[in-house]
């Protein structure tokens, strides 16, 4: 039987051994958290990182904890649409919402980038419900599958989430603004996009069609 000094000596031992490990746990948190180097956008990342333009990237998101707009399901950038089928093929689609808040993407577990325009998604519904005459909810999917003739509809909701490896390529894109007078010429101008695939890119080229989204901006 341990006698109680002896116990006592054994106790604080132990304590003080668990109080150094979680000082260590800590101090090698914080030393992560400040290696991790932040960027406002993919441009100023590019250009300290110009070896990074049109290679194949494995990234992480990160940011403000979000909720889809039918499911509910967290994440940190969504974008939910309606889809109208012809027999088998989507004829159409309409947004019905996204999300507007920033979010960010990690690199290499080195490099934390904001984004918040100027990408494009290419991922698969994580969400994704069919509507037939049968089962269809609502006075517009109703009147679509009428009026419209459309042979179904699907709610489809596609977003990014914690915890998953995406693959990532930044390009630069060429586009032309309006001349500042009548007669001259469209002036070209390039720009730093960020393609997202939640499948691996051949070539540095997506494997599937570009998710639905209610627009397009640089």
């Amino acid at each position: 039987m341990i006698k109680g000094k002896y116990f006592k000596q054994i106790l604080t031992g132990v304590c003080c051994f668990l109080l150094c490990e979680a000082g260590f746990a800590k101090q090698k948190q914080k030393k992560e958290s400040v290696s991790m180097k932040e960027y406002a956008n993919i441009q100023s990342f590019l250009k300290e990182n110009p070896e990074k333009l049109n290679k194949i990237l494995k990234i992480q998101v990160d940011g403000k904890n979000l909720r889809t707009h039918f499911s509910k399901t967290e994440c940190v950038y969504y974008e939910t649409a309606l889809l109208f089928f012809m027999g088998e093929t989507v004829a159409g689609y309409t947004n019905v919402s996204s999300s507007s808040d920033p979010f960010y993407i990690i690199v290499d577990s080195q490099f934390k980038i904001k984004v918040q325009r100027g990408m494009r998604l290419y991922l698969s519904p994580v969400v994704y419900k069919e509507y037939t005459q049968g089962n269809a909810y609502g006075e517009e999917h109703k009147r679509l599958l009428s009026e419209e003739g459309y042979d179904k509809l699907a709610d489809a909701e596609y977003m990014l989430v914690k915890g998953k490896t995406y693959f990532a390529v930044m390009r630069e894109e060429t586009y032309y603004l309006p001349p500042e007078k009548a007669e001259g010429d469209p002036e070209k101008a390039f720009h730093k996009v960020l393609y997202i695939s939640d499948e691996e890119f051949y070539r540095s080229e997506p494997e599937k069609e570009k998710t639905p989204s209610s627009d397009w901006t640089y």
